[in-house]
């Protein structure tokens, strides 16, 4: 998939905020130079998974403490 990001202006990345975080990171340590494309996206939309969401989002969170503060960066 990252190959059809080359010739892009912007690059969104829209998902659960957890997901997008990590796509981010992912982009970020493959091709550091299409994470410079990246730009904001609206990733939580109220009322969606609302029952699940404190649950998902407490495992969201522990599977994003190996990131480095770089890849925490949501756009440059």
């Amino acid at each position: 998939m990252i190959p059809l990001l080359e010739d892009v202006d912007r690059i969104k990345i829209v998902s659960q905020p957890a997901h997008a975080l990590k796509a981010r990171a992912y982009l970020r340590r493959q091709r550091p130079e299409l994470a410079e494309k990246l730009v904001r996206a609206d990733d939580y939309r109220p009322g969606e998974w609302m029952v699940a969401k404190p649950l998902l989002a407490l495992y969201g969170l522990w599977t994003l403490r190996g990131l480095t503060s770089d890849e925490r960066i949501i756009s440059l």
